[in-house]
C-alpha cells in the first residue's frame, strides 16, 4: 500500500512528517477526535486547559471532541505536544 507524506513545518522550526494522516482520518470516519475525547476524559482533563495548552480555540476542540469537525495535521500535531503523547499515539489500529 502506497500513501502520500505530508511534510509540515511547524512556528517553532520542527518539521512534523507523517504518513497517510489525512487517509487513516477519511478512513476512521473521525475516530482521531473520538480518541482524543476519550483520552481527556480517561485522564481526567478539560478540553478548556487543552485549548489553553494547545493555543486552539475550545470551539474548535470541542468541534473535534464532538467529530463535528476532523483535526487537521496542524491540530492534531499540537494537541499531541500538549498531552506529551507520541504522534502515532490516536492513530493507532485505524487504518488495518
Amino acid at each position: 500500500m502506497s500513501y502520500e507524506i505530508i511534510v509540515v513545518q511547524m512556528p517553532e522550526g520542527i518539521y512534523f512528517l507523517i504518513t497517510h494522516y489525512e487517509k487513516i482520518v477519511e478512513k476512521g470516519e473521525n475516530m482521531v477526535g473520538a480518541r482524543i475525547k476519550e483520552y481527556l476524559k480517561e485522564k481526567g482533563i478539560k478540553q478548556s486547559f487543552l485549548a489553553e495548552k494547545t493555543g486552539i480555540a475550545y470551539s474548535v476542540i470541542s468541534d473535534i471532541c464532538t467529530r463535528e469537525r476532523k483535526v487537521d495535521v496542524i491540530e492534531y500535531y499540537k494537541i499531541c505536544k500538549a498531552l506529551e503523547l507520541p504522534l502515532d499515539y490516536f492513530l493507532k489500529g485505524i487504518d488495518e
